[in-house]
């Protein structure tokens, strides 16, 4: 399977809440290929795992609500 397609399965993992299973395609992905996209996702998703979203999360983020954005506003 190529790239893309891997990382498509990713997502649709990492939308419908099975962050396990996102975190090992996408980590797998990074391993090959360490870039900032990848580790972005694979900071979200061990967030998720650790507090998961609410059970009515659509799979998207409004960008204000990123953890990142949260630490620079203090």
């Amino acid at each position: 399977m190529n790239n893309v397609k891997m990382f498509e399965k990713g997502i649709i993992a990492y939308q419908h809440q099975n962050f396990h299973d996102a975190y090992k395609i996408i980590d797998s992905l990074h391993k090959n290929d360490p870039t900032q996209l990848y580790q972005s996702y694979l900071d979200r998703i061990k967030g998720f795992i650790k507090s998961p979203p609410p059970a009515q999360w659509e799979g998207a983020e409004r960008r204000h609500q990123l953890p990142v954005n949260k630490l620079l506003s203090k």
